[in-house]
């Protein structure tokens, strides 16, 4: 009898696939409204150690991008590894699990979770609310609640699989303020040991720290996921963190804080203390704005610090996929632009770190490849050692890249692709960036392109019936050369659109086709 129980266990090792026995975990962070404003991309009076620690333990893509600069389209999109003309999300009213649009996909999360892996998270994965209760229980383990600090949905409200906790995330918690923006409310220092509930990104952190000592725990290989709020606004941020940086004074303003010279007036959106086309905010409310942006990357810089101590701390880092990217870009006025919403380089553009420390050849290295968000599930679910996931699952697996990565040149993607909607209104500003508009109330989509060299965006009339863009109604276009682009200066680029300048015109033409052929096949 033993004997047979000897070779019984013997027989199912075998059964262990190499994939399986060198199944790595995974510890996916977002940070929302994260542009690359770090040390590791060039900007050097930036505190952000934790950021630049995962640059120098991990490779670095100097070119990634987001297919959709808005929360809600962003996540549904990178969380589900498709489009979002697939995913039909162009708003804050819909998601990806409605009837006949994604309500039997596999999402990122449940890929891993499917596969035997312990899926938690805390904070902003999905957009809170799309799906409802973030998704529970499908893409995330029922054992252990989902933790929200302070933003939760109805459906969260009454879901045993989301635990709704108090946090600040606004600038009211009056007796712990220490300064606060009196124009518009959109920052503010708090003596943090006065608060009445701890920030939202600090009960983030901390219930992610839990989250990485239950998964140890557990023995099950994991997919622990950390959503930052900050720095979202308002700014609202520890004032050890709004301390690090000058007198807002002393900071630089935009360089070209007007808008794009020969725009078409469907790319641009109001923004910020009510800013208009033709006139942008006074430096020093720029500057005010750009500090409480910079303290609130170092605040979550910090707590980024946190999670990567604690999985060096439980002997887990050589075994850990870390990647960090931000929802989409942001403009701090640059083009008198601010927040995200649009198809230019500043709103589209995100950070994104991938350390796998079993691949050395990518062990501080800053590569020119382009990535897109859309492909994160695929190359995660690849470094992961998982099967590959569903058929229908879009964009490409970057994990080669890893392996060798490009210094020059764009890699395994040849292009990286955005979209925005616009909506025609009537109250100063003339174009609405559709957070409340149905499919079916959307006047433009604009389309976007980077390849090596250029970034193209062609925006059409939208068919309201067929919900398809009609290419042949053409509403404008714009081309910004990025040759000599090391992505280090937020001012040096599109501040012209050359899309008539004869010298482009086959470049206008190439990227035209390539846009028409590429969203054309994606719905």
């Amino acid at each position: 009898m033993a004997m047979l129980c000897l070779l019984t266990w013997v027989f199912s090792l075998a059964l262990i696939t190499p994939a399986t026995a060198e199944r790595k975990n995974v510890l996916m962070i977002l940070v929302d409204d994260l542009r690359p404003q770090m040390n590791a991309y060039g900007h050097s009076f930036m505190h952000t150690p934790n950021f630049d620690r995962l640059a120098n333990t991990g490779l670095t893509f100097n070119r990634a991008y987001i297919t959709y600069s808005y929360c809600s389209p962003s996540r549904n999109s990178f969380m589900t590894g498709r489009w979002p003309d697939r995913t039909q999300v162009f708003n804050f009213i819909d998601d990806f699990r409605e009837a006949g649009v994604g309500a039997n996909w596999t999402s990122m999360p449940q890929h891993f979770k499917n596969n035997g892996y312990l899926a938690l998270a805390a904070g902003k994965t999905f957009h809170v609310g799309h799906p409802a209760a973030y998704d529970t229980p499908h893409s995330w383990s029922e054992q252990y609640p989902y933790v929200s600090p302070g933003q939760c949905d109805p459906a969260s409200q009454n879901s045993s699989y989301v635990n709704c906790v108090p946090g600040t995330g606004q600038c009211n918690d009056t007796k712990a303020i220490i300064k606060k923006d009196t124009e518009g409310g959109d920052w503010c220092v708090y003596n943090e040991s006065k608060l009445k509930v701890p920030l939202y990104d600090r009960v983030i952190a901390d219930a992610s720290v839990k989250h990485l000592e239950l998964a140890a725990q557990s023995g099950q290989n994991f997919f622990v996921a950390a959503g930052f709020h900050r720095p979202h606004l308002p700014f609202a941020v520890p004032e050890p963190f709004f301390d690090l940086y000058p007198d807002a004074s002393e900071l630089p303003g935009p360089k070209f804080p007007n808008v794009t010279i020969n725009a078409p007036l469907v790319a641009w959106h109001g923004g910020l203390h009510g800013n208009s086309f033709n006139n942008s905010l006074p430096d020093i409310q720029s500057q005010k704005l750009r500090k409480g942006y910079y303290a609130a990357v170092s605040y979550t810089d910090s707590l980024v610090g946190q999670l990567l101590d604690k999985l060096d701390e439980l002997n887990l880092t050589s075994n850990t996929i870390v990647a960090l990217w931000g929802d989409h870009g942001w403009q701090l006025g640059e083009t008198n632009l601010w927040k995200k919403m649009t198809n230019y380089e500043r709103g589209t553009r995100v950070p994104l770190f991938i350390r796998a420390p079993w691949k050395s050849n990518s062990i501080g290295i800053k590569t020119s490849a382009l990535a897109s968000s859309v492909d994160m599930y695929k190359t995660l679910a690849s470094l992961a050692g998982l099967p590959e996931p569903e058929a229908t699952v879009q964009g490409q697996d970057l994990s080669a890249i890893l392996d060798q990565p490009p210094l020059t040149g764009t890699g395994i993607n040849s292009y990286a692709f955005s979209q925005f909607a616009k909506q025609r209104i009537s109250d100063g500003n003339p174009f609405g960036v559709c957070t409340q508009c149905q499919r079916n109330q959307i006047d433009f989509m604009g389309y976007a392109v980077r390849d090596d060299l250029f970034r193209y965006v062609l925006w059409v009339h939208w068919n309201k019936t067929s919900l398809l863009p009609i290419w042949t109604n053409i509403e404008g276009e714009e081309l910004y050369p990025h040759d000599n682009d090391h992505g280090d200066d937020f001012d040096a680029f599109e501040t012209i659109n050359l899309v008539h300048a004869s010298k482009y015109q086959s470049d206008r033409q190439r990227l035209q086709a390539v846009v028409i052929d590429h969203f054309s096949h994606d719905h």
